[in-house]
């Protein structure tokens, strides 16, 4: 039975009735009153990544508003890593060298047995750009295991799910970087201006083609996208309306790194949209978009599904959520705020019902068990791939299905490596000189700690199995455990043949592996 403790948690989703929980009751406040240490655990797996006892106590201390002011109230940068910079420079350098050469078909013959200039310089190229991508994941992923950044960093990722970006077509880290610091600079903002920024972001500009979009051949795949996934959702648009917006979306390029509007390539005519005749611009059509009823229903609607719950709600409810975001003129931090401090968020039923993402499980696990994100970066990418989540990376622009779609054979066994592998140290003989060096640098720097000790777990060792099993369910896990699973434990610790160390390494790493911890 070691390291195989197994149970499935019995979910129950309400059926939400108007007649007997009205819309209005369920989007008012929580009551001070109301507000208890399971409200604070429950609101900080879901905002978080992890809810650490002393997390929960300082929460709930705080109260409801001022944890959500803790969590909200200020934007904290985040600084790419110093090697970002230095792609940059060595990927303008080659881009020169490769110019220099003229054309393709031009330019000196290869040397003898190599690769063509221009092909050797475009690998180039592309090894840096992979290179600094990883780096860049890394360095993101430290920020955001840190518990004060990790509800911004969580918003952001939601933001990034709805207003997608990939890198697979992106490509360039440094505007990857930039489009997510928008996204992290955006959100105390109206949703309707970050959909305004977000179309003169290069790496939006390139991933949904608007460079290519001009006067006489408008390309449709932002206006199609803006409409159906980043605002209102299918059914509230005709092709007519996606078609009209092409033409107004045209003219935005990218300049020295900015979108800017080249009045040359837009189309000036008249043009239709909603219905409302006029020589629309860019900014036109999203200020007409929110003229449109689904503007206030579609974007909480993908937030909920993130924070609260993958069965949609009944269409009241969305609705009075929808009118009251309005009236907080659609400011992303305004929605947070509704949501996360509603009567509805706390009900019993929402809790521990979302599984959790690769991204998500992972910096969880880091903070449970207070372990710093590996400085080997490729493997953590492609420990967090095998998951089934490229950060920055969503399969195409829908983003991430999410929820069940996290969990099959295959992605469950990456999760279950996973801790094998934070339970176990790495064999440093094993590793390469240039990751040595790596985790020299993050020792040096106080962040390599990579594997739970043997010392931290003799500290659980003089437990009596009844109260190390529920410091162990109480500590980290989300929903309401289940009597017979506890039971499990007490029963597999009772097997101590004079090895409880081991004993207790297979529990803890067995609970990490159940269902109860994939859901949040």
């Amino acid at each position: 039975m070691r390291g195989v403790l197994v149970y499935t948690p019995e979910r129950y989703f309400m059926s939400l009735d108007p007649a007997t929980f009205a819309p209005t009751l369920a989007w008012a406040p929580l009551k001070a009153e109301d507000w208890n240490r399971e409200c604070a655990r429950h609101l900080l797996h879901r905002i978080e990544f992890s809810a650490t006892p002393d997390r929960v106590e300082a929460a709930f201390k705080l109260g409801l508003q001022g944890t959500l002011e803790q969590a909200f109230g200020s934007i904290r940068p985040f600084t790419p890593p110093a090697s970002m910079a230095d792609y940059v420079q060595k990927r303008d350098a080659l881009v020169q060298e490769r110019g220099a050469l003229g054309p393709r078909r031009g330019g000196p013959p290869p040397a003898a047995g190599g690769l063509p200039p221009q092909r050797q310089i475009n690998m180039d190229i592309n090894q840096l750009e992979r290179q600094a991508f990883l780096e860049y994941v890394q360095a993101w992923l430290s920020f955001a295991r840190q518990p004060e950044n990790s509800a911004q960093e969580n918003l952001v990722m939601c933001l990034g799910n709805v207003l997608v970006v990939a890198q697979s077509k992106v490509k360039d880290p440094s505007r990857i970087s930039s489009y997510n610091d928008l996204l992290r600079t955006s959100w105390q903002k109206s949703y309707l201006d970050m959909c305004k920024a977000v179309m003169y972001s290069p790496a939006m500009i390139q991933y949904l083609d608007l460079n290519t979009s001009l006067v006489g051949v408008p390309n449709e795949n932002f206006a199609r996208e803006l409409m159906e996934l980043f605002t209102l959702g299918e059914g509230h648009y005709t092709e007519n309306d996606v078609k009209e917006a092409a033409r107004a979306l045209t003219g935005i390029v990218v300049q020295n790194e900015q979108g800017v509007f080249a009045r040359r390539r837009w189309d000036p005519g008249i043009k239709t949209i909603y219905g409302k005749s006029g020589t629309w611009g860019a900014e036109d059509v999203v200020d007409l978009i929110f003229t449109q009823p689904a503007a206030s229903l579609n974007f909480p609607k993908r937030f909920l599904t993130y924070y609260l719950s993958q069965e949609a709600l009944p269409m009241p409810y969305l609705q009075e959520l929808g009118d009251q975001w309005k009236r907080h003129s659609w400011r992303v931090d305004q929605l947070a705020r509704l949501v996360f401090s509603s009567n509805l968020f706390y009900r019993p039923e929402f809790r521990g019902a979302l599984i959790k993402s690769p991204i998500q499980y992972y910096l969880g696990l880091c903070q449970d068990l207070n372990l710093d994100v590996s400085p080997f970066e490729g493997q953590v990418y492609q420990t967090l791939r095998s998951m089934g989540q490229e950060p920055f990376n969503p399969p195409n622009v829908r983003g991430w299905l999410s929820g069940k779609n996290w969990i099959n054979s295959s992605t469950l066994a990456a999760r279950r490596q996973l801790v094998q592998q934070m339970f176990n140290p790495p064999n440093e003989r094993g590793l390469t000189a240039d990751l040595l060096a790596k985790l020299g640098q993050a020792r040096a720097a106080g962040h390599g700690v990579l594997a739970v000790s043997n010392e931290r777990l003799n500290s659980l060792t003089s437990k009596p199995d009844d109260e190390l099993a529920d410091t162990l369910l109480n500590y980290y896990l989300a929903g309401k455990t289940h009597e017979a699973y506890r039971s499990d434990i007490v029963d597999y610790l009772q097997n101590d043949q004079g090895q409880r160390l081991e004993l207790v390494r297979d529990v803890a790493m067995a609970l990490f592996q159940s269902p109860e911890y994939h859901v949040c």
